[in-house]
């Protein structure tokens, strides 16, 4: 079953393409097959191949929110992707705006989006899903819904071209 969750994980993540704004028309696959020999396995491995669509899907929708460009994919509209998402699959959104972050003391966070016109919001997803006493698990990220500025956070004798790189170490 690990092979059916590999299989169906690497070929939706391998597929992936971000065509909202291509004119022309790209190919897609509609369908993949995984075959068994054994049908007692076949629950199982369709399970696996379910596990792998979800979080390959997951990714791919990470993806696309990250290709959009700025002026659409603002703090406001991510809030609204989240609390779409919490509805269909029944987790908890809370969205803290400006005023809820200053009481909180999110300064930094706040200092950062004062170059914006946009205003900044703070996304909580709660998901309690787990069976009774099982550790919690806590998972926390950020997002940057603008242009940095070109900010590369990159160690600064890193070269910047792979090719070079490859090149400084063959010499």
């Amino acid at each position: 079953s690990d092979s059916a969750r590999g299989i169906a994980e690497g070929a939706v993540l391998g597929l992936y393409q971000f065509t909202k704004y291509k004119a022309s028309e790209v190919v897609d696959v509609d369908r993949l097959d995984i075959v068994v020999r054994d049908s007692a396995i076949l629950e199982p491995v369709r399970a696996a191949a379910e596990t792998g669509t979800v979080l390959a899907d997951a990714t791919n929708l990470s993806r696309d929110m990250t290709n959009e460009p700025a002026n659409f994919m603002t703090p406001t509209r991510m809030a609204d992707v989240a609390q779409e998402l919490g509805a269909k699959y029944g987790f908890s959104v809370t969205v803290f705006d400006r005023a809820q972050m200053e009481q909180m003391g999110m300064g930094g966070l706040l200092s950062v989006s004062q170059g914006s016109a946009e205003s900044p919001k703070f996304i909580r997803l709660d998901y309690r899903g787990g069976a009774d006493g099982s550790t919690p698990l806590c998972l926390i990220g950020k997002a940057i819904t603008f242009d940095s500025g070109g900010i590369s956070i990159k160690p600064s004798d890193f070269g910047g071209d792979a090719g070079l790189i490859l090149k400084d170490r063959a010499s």
